[in-house]
């Protein structure tokens, strides 16, 4: 389980966000798998990592999102009653696949796009985010089979534990 803080960078002034995790595997690949992506609108823009060696945990410092996804959904319609209009839906839409298409030609499969791990940065745009149970892939190797993410959001093939790849995202 990660922690999330808003804060300020010295040297710049700009608001970032500091994600801390324990120090486990998992913590250490997304930190690789961050610092591998290539600077894309549509990927949360990873500024750095490092090591709290007191605590044992692993901090990753990355642009600032202003709300998730999921809240919007809930917050501007759910609540509201209303509908997404289809130009905004398609909009979005397009932002994801682009954002999954360049992670998905280094090789990195999220493994847990939802709602909650998009996010909508202070220019409005929507970036992918958390890569907290992502694995890259040998190019060689198409398929895994390891079985993870966020239940309401698996594909058939995840729940069914077959092999999958980067069309399970």
């Amino acid at each position: 389980c990660a922690k999330v803080y808003a804060v300020i960078e010295k040297s710049s002034g700009d608001l970032l966000i500091l994600k801390e995790r324990k120090s486990t595997y998992d913590a250490l690949t997304e930190a690789k798998l961050l610092k591998s992506l290539r600077d894309h609108p549509c990927i949360v823009l990873f500024k750095d990592a490092f090591y709290i060696a007191q605590s044992q945990t692993i901090c990753l410092l990355m642009e600032r999102a202003k709300i998730d996804l999921e809240k919007t959904l809930e917050t501007q319609y759910v609540c509201r009653h209303r509908q997404v209009p289809i130009a905004l839906a398609c909009s979005w839409i397009a932002q994801i696949a682009l954002g999954l298409e360049n992670v998905h030609d280094l090789h990195i499969l999220h493994r847990d796009v939802k709602p909650a791990n998009l996010f909508f940065l202070p220019d409005n745009r929507l970036v992918l985010g958390d890569f907290g149970v992502s694995k890259r892939v040998m190019p060689s190797t198409d398929c895994t089979k390891t079985f993870l993410g966020t239940p309401f959001y698996l594909s058939p093939e995840i729940m069914l534990r077959h092999e999958y790849d980067e069309k399970s995202d």
